[in-house]
């Protein structure tokens, strides 16, 4: 079992998070950025960054336990046509 793929999980989400942004960001001059850069005095963006992935991993660490896992392999499992059961092997 994967035990730490809820911190994938966690990135997806916070890249579909910051998506919006990042296409609202193409349509705002440079001259609104180096205002909202120097009023922020340096480097916003990091905990603008840091704070939602921390609360994504801590939300996922306690959503995405070892039966979550289990009940996702056993359904992902079921597509799969039966001569491809005998040779795949599921650890």
């Amino acid at each position: 079992m994967p035990d730490r793929s809820f911190v994938i999980i966690s990135l997806v989400r916070l890249v579909f998070l910051f998506l919006p942004f990042a296409v609202a960001a193409q349509f705002i001059s440079d001259d609104i950025f180096l205002n909202v850069y120097l009023l922020a005095g340096g480097h916003p963006e990091a905990y603008l960054t840091i704070l939602p992935f921390v609360v994504f991993v801590l939300w996922d660490m306690y959503r995405y336990k070892e039966k979550k896992y289990l009940a996702c392999k056993l359904h992902f499992k079921s597509y799969l046509p039966t001569d491809y059961k005998k040779t795949i092997v599921f650890n």
